[in-house]
């Protein structure tokens, strides 16, 4: 069962992961080449404790959060977003998220996560910076933050290896909009 819900939307909302969320279907997510194909995660067994020990370590740090997505009505445990090395003298952080349920994919509650969370990077935690990295075939999720007005602002030439084949790391950027 998860926490309140923290930040709400009309299709899924975000709440604090608990030790209760690190469930067996959670580990299948972590252990399903398609859900981890774009992530650098994924690559070493996790057990409940594993995710237990990951959850425990993120919300006990000050320079992040870890948020799951829960779909609207169901509480359902969809996937996960979090807020990584957050600068508070630099006011940037990074972002990073994963739908690891399949059947809710191509629903557009990505979309709406990362909207929720950017608002409340700008609107709440007052930063002026996100960032994010993705893989250069990840085409799908290169399109949806280029939709939620990131840029590209470098590239690390095959940088990760999956899948059998190195891939280039792009990064994206996200600047707090003006006069806001």
């Amino acid at each position: 069962m998860p926490y309140p819900a923290f930040l709400n939307g009309k299709k899924v909302y975000l709440s604090q992961l608990n030790l209760l969320d690190a469930t067996s279907t959670y580990a299948t997510w972590m252990h399903d080449e398609d859900t981890t194909r774009y992530l650098e995660s994924g690559i070493f067994p996790e057990t409940i404790e594993s995710l237990q020990a990951y959850i425990s370590n993120s919300n006990a740090q000050s320079s992040g959060l870890l948020l799951g997505i829960f779909e609207q009505g169901s509480e359902l445990h969809i996937g996960n977003l979090g807020l990584h090395n957050i600068s508070w003298t630099n006011r940037t952080c990074e972002l990073g998220i994963m739908i690891g349920n399949k059947d809710q994919r191509g629903k557009g509650y990505g979309r709406e996560a990362c909207e929720l969370i950017i608002d409340y990077c700008f609107n709440r935690l007052n930063l002026r910076k996100i960032t994010l990295a993705v893989f250069s075939n990840n085409t799908k999720a290169m399109n949806l933050y280029e939709k939620l007005g990131f840029v590209v602002e470098g590239c690390m030439r095959n940088h990760v290896f999956k899948q059998g084949a190195y891939h280039d790391k792009i990064w994206m950027s996200l600047f707090r909009p003006e006069g806001t």
